[in-house]
């Protein structure tokens, strides 16, 4: 179990969002796409606590999940992205790779499925 200073000390994925939010001129939403791993689950917990608890509550967190419908479990995956988000009080919204997907180049595809995806 780690000592209660190490409890308290801020994480350093905490301070580095604390960072990168003190480079902007004037607050706004920021939206983070979360696939449900450990890297993305980290970034957006390290901006929630940055936001709430830093010095930034003029900016606003949401939280985006891209299910490229790729295995029959990304859809479930996606859901329980959207419970963990909702467990925060993030808001957090399932966009669907609609259409066919091509046979080879999937990642690079996937990339700018995901960039359009956001957008609409």
């Amino acid at each position: 179990m780690p000592a209660e200073a190490d409890r308290a000390a801020p994480h350093a994925a905490v301070e580095t969002a604390k960072q990168f939010l003190s480079t902007f001129k004037t607050p706004g939403m920021i939206l983070a796409a979360v696939s449900g791993g450990s890297d993305s689950k980290g970034l957006l917990l390290a901006l929630h606590e940055a936001i709430t608890l830093g010095g930034f509550s003029a900016f606003s967190l949401s939280a985006c999940t891209v299910d490229h419908a790729l295995r029959p479990e990304s859809a479930g995956e996606a859901h329980v992205v959207a419970a963990f988000c909702a467990q925060k009080g993030i808001p957090h919204v399932i966009r669907q790779w609609q259409g066919e997907k091509p046979l080879a180049g999937i990642q690079a595809a996937a990339r700018v499925a995901r960039t359009a995806t956001w957008l609409t």
